[in-house]
């Protein structure tokens, strides 16, 4: 892969008096759009929740929505079966009964690809933060994105690439309806429930989707930067290393090692690193 400098986002932040994102009317519920102030901006920056987060209350989303430039159209949104999307009640604390069998990865993959579908965004420049299991997703999506935009900017925020439903199980025990439990340090009883369908249904290969399972050729022209905690016990540095080497070679991918993060990364020098590097302006490594 070549490498390009990455493109950056204007750094002049928008105002936003709330505390969750407004929503556009005119979209599904679980989608959250803020328009840019032109009618054909140049730079997109998409956010795509990792397991379990909801792009309503999240620390890293919010902080990005607000530093982007308002000339900047800024795209979120909520997994499918999880907080507002679709109406669904499991958000892994909440269990309606059996476990529903449509909440999947190649689901909620497709729902991504939906959203920016939805917004209409073609053309200029596209910025893709992955957060967590959301690096997964943007990474299977960018042969379409490829396509459609001039240049393709992947950020991943303690993101691992290969299927996340492997790493999950290794956590989890099955019920005897459609559930498991998987033992989390997030969840206030210790444990979340999560659909057996999320856990055993993994991505599936398809022609818009690049199946990333071991050593693979990576064709498309596109920046990648992994910013990682050193002290991330839920994707440890070292395993999310070798995947971004199984992926492009280690040495096409921009590192931002954060010595002292966790997995979270939501402290206020986090979100700060994140910003400058969503801007393209921070160095290989912050201390």
């Amino acid at each position: 892969m070549t490498a390009r400098a990455a493109p950056a986002v204007s750094s002049a932040s928008r105002a936003l008096s709330t505390t969750t994102l407004p929503t556009t009317t005119s979209l599904p519920a679980h989608i959250w759009h803020i328009p840019a102030t032109s009618p054909s901006p140049s730079h997109h920056l998409l956010v795509i929740p990792g397991f379990l987060t909801s792009s309503r209350t999240s620390t890293k989303i919010m902080h990005l929505a607000r530093s982007a430039h308002p000339s900047t159209s800024f795209l979120t949104l909520d997994h499918y079966g999880t907080f507002a999307h679709h109406g669904h009640l499991w958000s892994g604390t909440r269990r309606p009964g059996r476990a529903p069998t449509d909440i999947t990865l190649h689901r909620w993959t497709h729902d991504v690809a939906s959203a920016v579908d939805a917004v209409g965004w073609e053309g200029g420049d596209l910025t893709v933060v992955g957060i967590s299991l959301g690096f997964a997703l943007a990474t299977r999506l960018v042969p379409r994105w490829t396509e459609r935009f001039d240049r393709v900017h992947l950020v991943g925020v303690g993101g691992a690439v290969v299927d996340p439903s492997r790493s999950l199980r290794a956590k989890c025990a099955p019920t005897a309806d459609g559930w498991y439990r998987m033992r989390s340090k997030y969840a206030e009883s210790g444990e979340f429930a999560v659909p057996a369908a999320f856990l055993e249904n993994g991505p599936r290969e398809g022609a818009e989707f690049y199946p990333i399972e071991g050593r693979v050729e990576w064709p498309w022209n596109v920046d990648v930067t992994c910013v990682h905690g050193v002290r991330d016990v839920d994707v440890p540095f070292e395993r999310a290393e070798m995947e971004w080497d199984t992926v492009w070679g280690v040495e096409s991918v921009r590192v931002v090692k954060v010595e002292d993060g966790d997995h979270q990364l939501s402290r206020e020098q986090d979100l700060e690193v994140l910003e400058k590097v969503v801007l393209g302006a921070v160095g290989e490594e912050v201390k």
